[in-house]
Parts: C-alpha cells; structure tokens; sequence
C-alpha cells in the first residue's frame, strides 16, 4: 500500500496515559491510515524515528492568539515547539462579535494584546473573523470560544451597569450565533472590564445557551488572590452546575508569594475533586511557569477602569482620583484582586509598550525603575499607565514552584501557554509563548521526575482533546487526523528565559499538521497546514 508518508521505528506514546510502545505509522490524506508494528507498504518520504518518541501534536489549552493569527511573523512560533492546536478566545477576550456601535471602543480595547500591530476590524462575526484568518493562512489548527466580555461590550460597550432586559437579549443572540458559526463554548475573564462589572446571573443565562449546543464553560475566575479565590471557585463551579455547562478553570493558581498564599492551592484542588465528585465536570489548565502576564492595568481598581483606557488614563491624571487609586492599592484586598499587596512591586515587570516608548523599562521590574527615576513605585506604574495609554504588558512572579508543581501534575490538569504574542523585535514577552510544552517535557519530567512521560503526553494531548470535544485529535490511532510531534525525549528542553524569550527549544525534530511536514529540526516548512475546527456533536463527559 502506498502512504504519503511512512514514519519508522517509532515509540509511540499514543496520549491515552498508557505505556509507550514501538510501532511504525503510515499517514494518508491527512489521516493516520495505519499503525503497525512493521509497517509493509511504501512511500515517497519515510521517516527513521529510531530513539525518537511520537506523539499526538500537542493542544495548546489555552491560548491568547486570537489577533496574531492574522499578523504576519507571529503565526509560527508555537509550531515550533509542538504545537498544532489552539484554543483561542480566553478569559472572556475573542475577537467577535464586533457591533458597528463599539467597534472603534473594541480596536483600542485590544490595543494590548498585539502592540504596535494595526488591524482592520473589518468583521464582525465568528464566520466573518474566521474567513479573514483563513485568508490570511492558518499555522495551526484552532478551536475558537467565544469571549463573554466581548459580547458585552458589543452590547454595552464599556458600561458598568447591568444589562437590560432588551440588551440581556441582545447578548442572547450574540452567544447563540456564535455557538451556531462554530464556538466551542464560552469564556469569561471576571477581573477584567467590562466583564468584572457582570452578576453571576448574567453569566449563567449566558452558558444556559452554551449548553443547548453541547457547548463548555472557560473562566478566569474573578478571583486567583488568596482572599478571593474560595468564593470566585464557588461562583464558577455554581455556574457550570445551574447552566448544565462542563466547567474548564483557566489557569489554575493562588496567586501571591506571602505565607499566606503559598501551600494554599492544595485546597482549592480538593474542592474541585469534591465538585466532581458530585457530578460535576471540572478541569483547568496550568502552565510550568512560577511568573505570569498579563495587561498592567490590571493592578488598579476595576472601578478606576470605567470608561476603558480613556477613563483610566483620565482618572490617573486627576489629582484627587489617583489619590484614592492610590489608597486602595494600599488597603484593599478583599473587593478586588490586589496584585501588588500580593506580589510587591519589585516583582512586577513591563514585558511591551504599546507605544514603543522607553524601550530602557522593558525586561525591568516597577521597584528598580521607580528606585532609578528616584520617585515612588505607584507612580512609576500610574504615569507608565497614562504615557502607554493603559495599553502596556506585565510579566510578574505570582507563585511558588512548589504550588505550580501542585497543579502541573494533578490528573485533571490540561496544559495552555495563556501567551500573549508580541511582535518581533518588541517588548520581552513571557517565554511560555516560545518553551511551555518542551519544559514540561525537558525540566518537569526528564529533570525532576515530577510526572511521567506518558502521563505528561496525556495532559498535552488526549485528555484536552476529550475536555473541548476533539474527537478526531490528541490521539495516535488510526483514523485520527495526523497532527503529530517527533521529539528527542533525551534532549526535548526550552530555549527561552525571561531574559531571551524568543528561543526556540531544542529537541523537536518534526511537527506534522493535518497530514503536512510543517517543521524539521526547527525549521518552518510548512505554514499554512491549518485549520479551523468544527464542534462534532455528542461530546462525551470527560
């Protein structure tokens, strides 16, 4: 029999947490034909894997590159490091729906998410979005969400208010397109605005929706602080349990480096096993990293963010708001996620500038820069806020390595990156972006013995395409689509650090998307083997 390709003397870890085993595979029409342990037949391109592992292409759980899917140079970067699946649309941020109304408010809104990169804004729904990044020729194949805070602000805008009832309605019909165009499920991003300013009720008529259409819950809870976490888990698992919605926590963590804080993750994971014990579906997701990132203005007060970045920046630049700005990072750290009571400044840094200001602050922490400048930390962070007009990065330490660890090799963890891309040449973006698959892999399995090698491939692979209904990924079997990694498992390792974040890892030696040799020994062949995937129906309970 004749196969486009032949792959030889494999070990094959097959992502079900099952032993490895040695096969040889041969891939037809983008589809894994046949799986033996000699394979007889033929094929222009065969491949000796020996002392290699094969592996399903790892699923990237939780993904921000909704908007560099359509920027040129950013697409391939996680292709490098296996991956050959997205799940975009994270933390309550997905590029549709866009109402002509806010449609200029949406552009500047996502300012942070791309610097310094322009975009059109020229579509407004799940289909259109997905035509212009077809268009634009997909690196990966991509499981799109779709975003509770952009279906907010599509109908309200910025508003802080409750919804209406006729503009309750309205996010109705926005969540029940997009389920039909192909959504997945949907997310939320409760800290952030104008998500942060929704009730749980809004929420859950929204998922109410998501569930007819067999469809999961995504959320950054509204609280990862040591003082918020307990009810903001209680409020996500009451959501997926009213909604009739499976439950995916993004990101699982406590978030701070006080005593407080640390060891305080053990808990939280007992009452997800105790949710399930109930019935309940309940996942998350983690990345093998102790440091975060996200938008700076996340360390103010969401009420100081009414308005958007224009309120912000307003509101920074009068005296007596900044004052009380001021004194509420100082003193509260109960009604709103205060990160730097939790973390301190010193260990918060500005990975971008969306304006490309001075370049000197990017890779350093708020206390060094406010110590060089001979002014106070706050308003270090207030004036970077006002000069970059809300629109800067953070990277910041947000947990211990053991706490990490807690979650990176529990059962019921999925693997994301949780990156937001950066443009070449611009800013330090987190390296979770660059290294996060092979440092589970290279450091968490091979170094420290944390989680075995199948185990981990089953945390990448097969256990994320069952939680998002992928029924034809994650898998090295036979019908299933060939998306498939060839690594070293003796020299898999990251490349990047904080320092270097763009470095590639070493060990990955191809990465096959639907069929199409799309990287060989670090080497991008292939850029446009991607797709977007489609909801299958009769998703099983995982």
């Amino acid at each position: 029999m004749k196969f486009d390709t032949i792959i030889r003397n494999a070990r094959v870890i097959d992502g079900s947490g099952e032993p490895a085993f040695l096969a040889e595979i041969g891939l037809l029409n983008g589809r894994i034909e046949r799986i033996e342990s000699t394979l007889s037949g033929w094929s222009p391109e065969e491949l000796d894997c020996s002392g290699m592992v094969v592996t399903s292409g790892f699923i990237d759980a939780h993904s921000h590159a909704d908007l560099s899917l359509l920027a040129k140079g950013l697409e391939h970067e996680k292709l490098r490091m296996g991956v050959t699946t997205e799940v975009i649309c994270q933390c309550g941020y997905s590029a549709f729906p866009v109402s002509d109304r806010y449609r200029s408010l949406r552009s500047k809104t996502f300012a942070g998410f791309l610097p310094g990169v322009r975009l059109g804004w020229n579509w407004s729904t799940l289909s259109e979005y997905r035509r212009e990044c077809t268009s634009a020729g997909l690196t990966q194949n991509i499981v799109p969400l779709v975003g509770h805070g952009s279906v907010r602000m599509a109908v309200m805008g910025d508003s802080p208010g409750h919804p209406s009832a006729s503009e309750m309605d309205d996010m109705c019909r926005w969540v029940r397109q997009s389920m039909k165009e192909g959504a997945f499920g949907l997310s939320s991003g409760l800290i952030y605005p104008p998500a942060c300013y929704a009730d749980s009720a809004e929420v859950e008529t929204l998922c109410r929706i998501v569930a007819e259409y067999g469809g999961i819950y995504v959320t950054h809870m509204r609280g990862e602080t040591v003082n918020l976490i307990d009810s903001a888990l209680t409020e996500a698992i009451e959501i997926s349990s009213r909604s009739g919605t499976p439950l995916q926590i993004s990101h699982l963590k406590v978030i701070g480096i006080t005593d407080e804080s640390k060891g305080k993750i053990a808990g939280v994971i007992a009452r997800i096993e105790a949710a399930r014990a109930r019935g309940l579906e309940v996942h998350f997701d983690c990345y093998p990293y102790t440091e975060g990132s996200t938008l700076l203005s996340t360390l103010v007060p969401r009420w100081a963010q009414t308005g958007g970045a224009a309120g912000l920046t307003s509101n920074l630049q009068h005296t007596a708001t900044r004052a009380k700005i001021r004194r509420d990072i100082e003193t509260d750290t109960t009604s709103w996620e205060n990160w730097v009571q939790s973390c301190g400044f010193g260990a918060i840094k500005i990975g971008s500038l969306s304006k490309r200001g001075d370049d000197r602050m990017v890779g350093r922490d708020l206390l060094s820069i406010a110590l060089d400048r001979g002014e106070d930390p706050m308003d270090v962070l207030f004036d970077i806020l006002i000069e970059e007009n809300a629109g800067a990065i953070m990277v910041f330490t947000m947990m211990t390595e053991a706490d990490m660890l807690t979650a990176l090799v529990h059962p019921l963890g999925l693997i994301g990156t949780d990156a937001i891309p950066c443009p070449q040449g611009q800013g330090r973006p987190h390296p979770r972006g660059y290294g996060s698959f092979p440092r589970v892999l290279g450091r968490y399995v091979r170094e420290k013995h944390a989680l075995t090698l199948e185990e981990a491939i089953r945390k990448m692979t097969g256990l994320s395409a069952k939680k998002f209904g992928l029924k034809d990924r994650g898998m090295v079997q036979e019908g299933m689509a060939a998306d498939l990694v060839v690594f070293d498992p003796g020299l898999i390792i990251d490349g990047a650090t904080y320092e270097e974040p763009r470095r590639v890892p070493e060990g990955i030696e191809k990465v096959f998307v639907n069929g199409r040799l799309a990287v060989s020994e670090g080497v991008v062949l292939e850029k446009r083997a991607g797709t977007f995937l489609s909801p299958q129906s009769g998703r099983l309970p995982v």
